[in-house]
């Protein structure tokens, strides 16, 4: 229900604000360094749920390293950034933390064989697992620091602005003018007009963010063309939807309703999430490709 959605909404909104707040006037030698904690705290509790689902359906998978080993693929590539003030060592940081993940996965089934079961299956659910969460948030929290002062803030703000109020648009798009069916067995709330609407929103906040908040952030570098902005808002949203549409596959094969219960109105971390970990890549795409 709406109400619910908004006091879901008013839960989470201002710690985040209050996050931004620190970045932007704390710690400004250490960006990033408020981000973190909430960005490993959001792995470990989105691979605990990914877990549940797993075992409320008897697939195998090894809880513990899956919960430790998202946090610390991400972790590992803020660091790296960090130490060598380099976003590609930050990724490649990641890649090796992941091929680090994956040895020790094989290592924890090697050690607990005794014959022949499903150790393909759990090594397969564990590192999907790993990759699907730990990566696209390494690129969220590296998207902080492609530019250490405000624009970095900027870039990793207007994306999170763009997701929500593009989902917004698609609600009330959807809501009103909604006939036709997206993806009718994965997500039958989901309507063309809605995408659609979703992605005008989109469009339309990204310029305006970008816009002025450029002006207020870097005020001595231009502004970004509205159509590079409006590419990037629709670009984004599209993510987003695919994002979202994904969760509901997984819920749906696994047959789960919600993620999770801990924020009122807006379900776990994964429902939080899921257009997240899809629009992470693209948002990154554009800003370190210079294209804004």
């Amino acid at each position: 229900m709406l109400w619910r959605r908004l006091v879901g909404a008013a839960l989470v909104v201002p710690p985040i604000l209050l996050l931004f707040w620190c970045e932007s006037h704390l710690l400004q030698n250490w960006p990033g360094a408020f981000l973190l904690p909430l960005a490993l705290l959001a792995a470990f509790t989105a691979a605990s749920e990914a877990v549940s689902w797993l075992q409320k359906r008897d697939l195998p998978v090894m809880p513990w390293s899956v919960c430790i080993a998202c946090p610390l693929v991400i972790g590992t590539a803020y660091f790296s950034a960090v130490w060598y003030r380099n976003i590609a060592m930050g990724a490649m940081g990641a890649i090796l933390a992941i091929a680090g993940v994956m040895m020790f996965l094989f290592l924890d089934c090697m050690r607990r064989y005794a014959f022949p079961q499903r150790w393909l299956s759990t090594l397969s659910h564990s590192l999907f697992v790993v990759v699907y969460l730990s990566v696209p948030i390494s690129m969220l929290i590296l998207l902080r620091l492609i530019e250490p002062d405000r624009r970095g803030l900027l870039a990793i703000f207007s994306l999170l602005l763009v997701v929500k109020m593009s989902d917004v648009g698609a609600f009330f798009a959807g809501r009103n003018f909604g006939r036709r069916k997206l993806a009718p067995l994965l997500s039958p709330a989901k309507t063309v007009a809605g995408a659609i609407g979703g992605m005008a929103m989109g469009a339309t906040t990204a310029v305006l963010s970008l816009g002025y908040l450029s002006s207020w952030v870097a005020p001595d570098e231009a502004t970004p063309p509205w159509i590079s902005a409006a590419g990037f808002g629709v670009s984004v949203t599209l993510a987003g939807m695919l994002g979202d549409l994904s969760e509901s596959l997984l819920k749906r094969d696994l047959q789960i309703k919600d993620s999770g219960s801990w924020i009122p109105g807006l379900g776990g971390a994964m429902d939080l999430l899921d257009s997240v970990l899809f629009a992470a890549p693209v948002g990154f795409l554009w800003w370190y490709a210079g294209w804004l």
